[in-house]
């Protein structure tokens, strides 16, 4: 695997999304959307930096939670990944399983036979 191109495109995306950032705080004062962007950014340069960390440790290749090879594909696909899909599809599920048994909002104005859910 090619680490010094997988570092150089990194680093590339990490110096943009610092300059998106840079440009979004510029302004002062952030909406809502903006706000979420810049969220998303932040999260985006974390993952970048982690994956910067383990190129530079020699762990670039190996799942964070089971140990196991990540897989070339995968981190071909998406070079900032750090699990492997086994692992990745396990946290997905229970994000996505979370929520069940919490009940919908519904406003006091609309009775149980109206709500759709």
């Amino acid at each position: 695997m090619d680490y010094q191109n997988i570092r150089k495109q990194l680093v590339a995306e990490y110096n943009r999304l610092t300059a998106v950032k840079e440009h979004l705080l510029a302004f002062g004062r952030l909406d809502t959307n903006d706000q979420a962007q810049l969220d998303h950014i932040e999260a985006k340069l974390q993952t970048i930096r982690r994956a910067l960390r383990r190129i530079d440790s020699g762990t670039y290749e190996i799942c964070e939670v089971c140990g196991q090879s990540i897989g070339i594909a995968r981190l071909e696909a998406a070079n900032d990944c750090c699990r492997c899909i086994a692992c990745e599809s396990r946290i997905n599920a229970r994000i996505s399983t979370a929520g069940r048994g919490i009940r919908a909002y519904r406003p006091a104005f609309v009775s149980e036979s109206q709500a759709s859910w």
